[in-house]
């Protein structure tokens, strides 16, 4: 009894040593402030987690690029003050059996330090840095002039960061813990004024769809064809709208390419200007009219690269700029001319006028000249044109005027020869086109 008796004194006047101070073994966050005054206390804990990390700044950093911002920026508040408060009553609270255990090094007590965040500033901050070190992949480009000349632009791979990944981050070099160690560094002076996040962990590559090496292949023209226009008709100004649209196209492989989602609609407000056209096997003036001769030259350029439409039509009535069988008729939202490049390497469109003809040249591997190719024009059948005579009451009678002149009909049967190195290899009968018989109509006199 004795004993206990003297272990009560003993705690309590040591337990009153501790007035107007902190009891023993309490801490705030990492900092012990046992035996100290509140108000020491207090300044002890605030300037380690707030006016050092003030003077910090938070950099977000990948590669060269970085972006700064003081730490200040993002910290609103702390609960400091309420927790200096919970500390300034707990003495009082402590029972007889606590303050032993306290003062005879038994237990400890820790109270946690909270910052409250402005997270639109977070956010904010991240975002600009994103807008500012993030980029998308460029795919590498080439360029081919008419007279063949090649200029080269390489890929750049992409970068991607994870924002939600930064954020948190960034919430991590805010807590308590790393201000309080931030905060003991550099009281000993190993730290400078910056905080560095390395943001590598968080980006991603992005590369680019096509390389520089998928494009080293292409540097030969394997394919040229041209046809001839007469000028000043209002197709010429067409021929050259629509030659210039699909210059400079690429092709890789396994893609198609589609006339007319290059060419669009041919309307006036695009330069295109009337000229004539083939509305139900009869002449007539229209916006555009000439396109069809690019795609007809086009499709001859691909044919003499082992190349087949996956679409194609041929005119209603024949076309006086390539052989029968081989044109290849457009009609915006109807008609398309499509062919899908299934050589194993990339295909470039080289297309210009000069001199009244419009040309297609191509341009790819070199091992696709190993092929050449021939195609005949064969006429297995003609369908003569007939008249039609329309009775006319204001025309003398016995006399007859020309309304519109026919054209005849024909079956052509298209084959391809393929040789190899100069010797014929294969003959194949691709396919056959039918051009029905246009009548010559005229007016009678009853």
């Amino acid at each position: 009894m004795s004993l206990g008796l003297g272990i009560t004194i003993g705690t309590s006047i040591e337990f009153a040593k501790y007035t107007g101070k902190v009891f023993k073994n309490i801490s705030v966050g990492d900092i012990a402030i046992g035996n100290k005054s509140l108000t020491s206390a207090t300044d002890r804990v605030k300037a380690h987690y707030i006016g050092d990390t003030q003077k910090i700044k938070l950099v977000l950093q990948l590669g060269e690029t970085t972006l700064a911002a003081p730490l200040s920026d993002f910290i609103l508040d702390t609960n400091i003050d309420e927790i200096m408060d919970y500390v300034a009553a707990y003495n009082k609270e402590l029972s007889f059996i606590e303050r032993y255990n306290l003062l005879t090094n038994k237990t400890s007590k820790t109270f946690d330090i909270s910052y409250t965040y402005d997270s639109s500033k977070v956010a904010e901050f991240v975002s600009k840095f994103m807008r500012k070190a993030s980029h998308p992949s460029q795919n590498a480009a080439i360029q081919i002039s008419a007279q063949g000349e090649i200029v080269r632009k390489s890929d750049i791979t992409g970068l991607k960061l994870d924002s939600n990944a930064l954020i948190n981050a960034v919430y991590e070099q805010l807590s308590p813990q790393a201000c309080f160690q931030r905060s003991l560094a550099a009281t000993k002076d190993t730290v400078g004024t910056e905080l560095v996040i390395d943001t590598s962990n968080f980006a991603t590559s992005i590369p680019a769809s096509i390389t520089s090496d998928n494009l080293s292949h292409l540097d030969t023209l394997v394919a040229s064809y041209s046809t001839s226009f007469t000028p000043g008709t209002g197709s010429d100004v067409n021929i050259a709208i629509a030659a210039k649209s699909i210059n400079g196209t690429l092709i890789m492989p396994g893609k198609t390419f589609s006339y007319n989602d290059i060419i669009g609609n041919t309307t006036l407000d695009k330069g295109y200007t009337y000229a004539t056209v083939i509305v139900n096997s009869m002449p007539t003036k229209g916006v555009g009219g000439g396109v069809c001769q690019v795609s007809s030259t086009l499709y001859n350029a691909i044919l003499r690269i082992g190349l087949l439409p996956t679409e194609r039509r041929p005119h209603s009535r024949p076309s006086s700029y390539v052989p029968l069988g081989l044109d290849a008729t457009i009609d915006w939202g109807n008609i398309d001319f499509k062919f899908e490049n299934t050589n194993n390497y990339p295909l470039y469109i080289v297309s210009y006028v000069k001199n009244n003809k419009v040309y297609v040249d191509l341009y790819s591997d070199k091992s696709l000249l190993s092929k050449t190719y021939k195609f005949n024009s064969e006429v297995i059948k003609t369908y003569p044109s007939i008249a039609e005579y329309q009775i006319d009451s204001n025309l003398p009678k016995g006399t007859k005027e020309l309304i519109s002149k026919g054209s005849t009909g024909y079956q052509v049967r298209i084959s391809r020869e393929t040789y190899e190195n100069g010797v014929l290899s294969d003959t194949t009968v691709l396919y056959q086109d039918t051009y029905a018989p246009v009548p010559t109509r005229y007016k009678v006199g009853a």
